[in-house]
């Protein structure tokens, strides 16, 4: 999490205090809804936590892909 932080408060210098207040809104607010989520499903079921972990796995590779695929677009100044 520190390399996500740094690329976050680098962007706009003067607004660093926003974009660390979002950044671990986001953070934190993502990790209750996986785990409201988890908690719907998850009653006594080894395969739907299973399911659960793979499918959390899955929108982090796309979205570090994503994220991979908007850096290489960015032009260098």
């Amino acid at each position: 999490m520190p390399a996500a932080n740094s690329s976050a408060l680098s962007v706009r210098p003067d607004l660093v205090g926003t974009a660390a207040g979002l950044a671990a809104a986001m953070r934190i607010g993502g990790g209750a809804l996986i785990a409201s989520i988890a908690g719907l499903f998850l009653a006594d079921s080894a395969p739907a936590l299973f399911s659960m972990m793979l499918v959390s796995a899955i929108f982090a590779l796309l979205a570090a892909l994503y994220a991979a695929l908007l850096d290489r677009r960015q032009p260098v100044d």
